[in-house]
């Protein structure tokens, strides 16, 4: 098992950004866990990495 990693003062674009480099580096069987509080980015977060691992940065991602 890897290491948590822990942001804070992250905005929406910076999210999604990481979103975005994390995506670069996730392999098939890769799990990645996200936990935070009410409005801490996981919903931002989620989505831009599977716009990013679709290619689509417009794709329509529901709530995952």
């Amino acid at each position: 098992m890897i290491p948590g990693k822990t942001f804070h003062g992250l905005d929406e674009p910076r999210v999604a950004s990481l979103a975005e480099l994390v995506a670069l580096k996730l392999r098939i069987g890769d799990v990645l866990f996200l936990s935070g509080d009410l409005g801490a980015g996981k919903t931002v977060f989620a989505r831009a990495l599977i716009r990013a691992l679709i290619g689509d940065r417009e794709a329509e991602v529901p709530s995952p």
